[in-house]
């Protein structure tokens, strides 16, 4: 078990800087899945390429939440109980604006550890203090998205086991199968196959981390967190119309695909931006190298000396 640890750590590390997979899996598999690994027994993995599997009682409950979790119709959270937890993620959980979240922390409203060089909260403490008024406002914050609540201990330990049996099905670029008792088989393709992995992955570590699904529509903050900006600056791109969004009662709702298509867009303006930026400095350079009567004069002599 120690020796998949250490290698997830290694794989895993960008995934457990976001805390958030993209999932495209349909509400109906996503509804099979969850009925095949449900039922409290075993449930046969299989890949092509490798041999068949056995995942157990707890793994397969986890694949089941996990199914859950990937058919809703919004970005969902599952956090193990004693998790560190950092600011991106608290802005999720609460709705807090990244200046608000530093000032109850330096304020000692909410208690952190220094993890990795950067400030983490526990899970404990961070509910503990969503439950009670704080702030000059004296009200609680607004819990933003679901969160999906894991058993330590049991669960993390379950993980780690998951992980283990899915990783040489997970990695074979195949579908990966499972089947119960009652013969039900629903298959996961490749891609939904390793978000389920580092999944998994993820929870064997105690950490938080997001499942997004690709028909998701998401709150402002959700959108802000999915894209890694600050929740004012997609206020900004929705007041100017360059993100779409649908009008509810709570505010904004946005959805995945266009917010996806507004952050492709963001980055093609900014390669393009480069360019020019690359071509306009290539331009000043030469017009310099021109100018400069030094560098003209050892052209000159260059030219010169290589002539017959």
């Amino acid at each position: 078990m120690e020796d998949i640890t250490d290698r997830i750590v290694e794989v895993d590390r960008l995934a457990s800087e976001t805390g958030i997979l993209h999932i495209g899996l349909t509400p109906a598999v996503g509804r099979t899945l969850e009925r095949v690994c449900r039922t409290g027994a075993p449930v046969e993995v299989s890949s092509p390429g490798s041999a068949p599997a056995e995942l157990a009682r707890d793994g397969a409950g986890l694949v089941a939440d996990f199914a859950v979790l990937a058919r809703k119709g919004t970005m969902s959270t599952a956090i193990p109980e004693g998790a560190f937890i950092h600011r991106g993620q608290i802005v999720i959980m609460t709705g807090l604006e990244q200046p608000s979240i530093h000032e109850v922390l330096m304020g000692g409203e909410l208690a952190y550890e220094e993890i990795d060089g950067r400030r983490q909260v526990r899970y404990d403490d961070l509910v503990a203090f969503m439950e009670k008024p704080h702030g000059t406002s004296g009200s609680p914050p607004r819990q933003a998205g679901v969160a999906f609540v894991l058993a330590t201990g049991e669960a993390n330990r379950a993980a780690v086991q998951a992980a283990g049996d899915l990783e040489p099905g997970c990695g074979g670029g195949g579908a990966v199968g499972f089947r119960n008792r009652y013969g039900l088989r629903p298959e996961l393709e490749p891609a939904a196959a390793g978000v389920l992995a580092r999944f998994l992955h993820q929870l064997a570590m105690a950490r938080m981390v997001s499942i997004l699904p690709k028909h998701a529509r998401l709150t402002r903050g959700q959108a802000a967190a999915a894209s890694h900006k600050q929740p004012s600056y997609i206020d900004k791109v929705l007041a100017s119309g360059e993100l779409r969004s649908i009008e509810a009662d709570d505010g904004h709702i946005v959805r995945y695909n266009d917010l996806m298509a507004f952050a492709e867009a963001y980055r093609r303006r900014a390669r393009e931006g480069m360019k020019k930026i690359q071509r306009l400095g290539e331009e000043m350079r030469i017009e310099m190298e021109e100018r400069d009567s030094h560098v003209a004069a050892a052209r000159r002599g260059i030219s010169l000396a290589r002539s017959p």
